[in-house]
């Protein structure tokens, strides 16, 4: 007789938690591929070739990331309670400090000044926002969501972000 090995965690539980996760602006914990990986979510679409696929951000380095659900093996959501302060906020506090920043500052719902580095400009200019997510550009470069203080909304690529200073 050969017993089959059921997976504790079915595709539509995967689903449904990456779903919560991605509405609660929580982080998953996935182990894919057998490495455990960190990762804040941003949507879930279907490829070309019909699969599931979950976009989003590692955490502890920024880079955006692709994962197909069927081979996601463990998942976990993160609730603010286990991201602040976490490991991960740790890990990526040492990689990238603004980005831990912000990531508190959306956090908390607390205003930062920013020294941001215009195209085709010298300097940095200063400005104050209130960050409100992260987002990945259609160039898949990853931006931060964030209200002026004229109340546009407005996207700043992280990668002009030269500093990050709370009020």
């Amino acid at each position: 007789m050969t017993i089959q090995s059921v997976p504790r965690q079915t595709q539509a539980y995967r689903r449904e938690a990456i779903r919560e996760a991605i509405q609660e602006g929580d982080w998953l914990k996935l182990q894919y591929a057998g490495e455990d990986r960190v990762v804040i979510p941003q949507r879930l679409e279907k490829s070309a070739a019909g699969n599931e696929l979950l976009r989003g951000v590692l955490a502890d380095s920024s880079e955006p990331r692709t994962f197909r659900t069927d081979r996601i093996e463990k998942l976990r959501r993160l609730p603010d309670s286990d991201q602040d302060p976490t490991p991960q906020i740790e890990r990526l506090a040492r990689k990238n400090e603004d980005i831990a920043r912000l990531q508190q500052a959306i956090a908390q719902d607390v205003p930062v000044t920013i020294e941001y580095q215009l195209p085709r400009s010298d300097k940095p200019v200063s400005m104050t926002i209130d960050p409100e997510g992260f987002d990945i550009q259609p160039d898949r470069s990853l931006a931060l969501e964030a209200i002026t203080q004229k109340g546009n909304e407005r996207n700043f690529r992280l990668d002009r972000i030269c500093s990050v200073d709370f009020e």
